[in-house]
């Protein structure tokens, strides 16, 4: 890692580009940037070896030590494509490749991130031709680098013959689990990503974020899977903070909703928001509640209990919002509106 840096300060000092080291969650590890460029990231076609151009921004693909990472140049230009190919240069982007004796996670990782090429695929497609997919995806992301090895220990020991761990990153890990259809024990792979969350809390005592991309039932959609999961984690720690288990079932709609143009999500914004809502979403104590509420399923009474308030606490809270925003989180109709303007907020925001 130091080895990167040291390139992106060095190109910095001599050339006066900028950039951006990242993880491939988005999380900025360094920068020689006088402000943040920012990172969004693009579609796996979109990137012509390894890099690519996206949103007036260059991305460039690295490894280090068998974890990925994304470097991002402010500015679109020919130029700005070229020196990303010169830092690829410096870093020997191409010095770990594609052997018969790489171990298979390590190709798994390959795959996820986008880096094979089409021979290369192809080569992986043939070695899992045996494999009947029916896996959860489920990424885990621990508070830091140092509970990685616990994490993964803990993960060989629940793993079957049948399951695969990869490791992204110093900090993530991708689970594939796989699902027995005969037996009925997981229902969804959130289901099973809560109760993993739960298992692993008891025993290791860590911080971590789980986040499913649902069900893979054939090798074609392992990288569309894993894009689902990046997603899925970046916009459940924008709109859910306080939650460590995000499915992406439940960021669909917000997916949608995040390829509207900005002037667009304003005016439907403008539209929905009524009376002093606006006082209503700068007060997290009520954004909180309201959060938790739609959790627990518009239930008081698991609300209160999940909150450690009285029953009567919440109720105030909740007659608040009403009247605020002239919406009753008690309707179902009502709560519905009431997520929709929180996701808006957050988009136009951009936080």
């Amino acid at each position: 890692m130091n080895n990167i840096q040291n390139i992106l300060s060095s190109v910095k000092e001599k050339t006066g580009i900028e950039s951006a080291l990242y993880s491939a969650f988005g999380e900025q590890v360094f920068s020689t940037a006088s402000k943040d460029p920012g990172f969004s990231l693009p579609p796996a076609d979109a990137f012509i070896g390894n890099v690519a151009v996206s949103g007036g921004r260059t991305y460039l693909r690295v490894h280090h030590r068998s974890c990925s990472y994304y470097i991002v140049l402010d500015g679109d230009s020919r130029e700005s494509q070229n020196y990303a190919f010169f830092i690829e240069t410096l870093i020997g982007n191409d010095e770990e490749r594609f052997r018969n004796d790489m171990d298979v996670s390590d190709k798994l990782r390959l795959l996820l991130a986008g880096e094979l090429s089409s021979v290369q695929r192809n080569m992986l497609r043939a070695y899992f031709s045996d494999v009947k997919f029916n896996h959860f995806m489920l990424s885990l992301v621990t508070g830091s680098a140092e509970m990685q090895p616990g994490l993964k220990q803990f993960l060989a020991t629940v793993a079957d013959k049948r399951d695969y761990i990869v490791t992204m990153d110093e900090r993530t890990i991708v689970f594939f689990r796989y699902v027995n259809e005969e037996s009925d024990e997981y229902r969804s792979a959130s289901e099973f990503a809560s109760i993993l969350y739960e298992n692993i809390k008891e025993e290791l005592r860590i911080d971590l974020i789980i986040s499913t991309g649902g069900t893979i039932r054939s090798f074609h959609e392992l990288a569309a899977s894993y894009e689902k999961v990046i997603f899925t984690y970046k916009f459940g720690r924008l709109l859910n903070p306080v939650c460590n288990v995000y499915s992406y079932k439940d960021y669909v709609l917000i997916r949608l909703l995040s390829e509207i143009p900005k002037q667009l999500l304003i005016k439907y914004f403008d539209g929905l928001i009524e009376k002093n809502g606006n006082d209503v979403i700068s007060d997290a104590e009520l954004m909180d509640t309201a959060e938790e509420f739609m959790k627990n399923s518009l239930n008081i009474s698991e609300t209160s209990r999940n909150m450690y308030i009285h029953r009567n606490t919440l109720i105030y809270r909740l007659d608040k919002i009403e009247k605020e925003m002239g919406l009753n989180l008690r309707n179902f109709s009502d709560a519905i509106t009431f997520r929709l303007i929180k996701i808006l907020n957050t988009l136009i925001k951009g936080e």
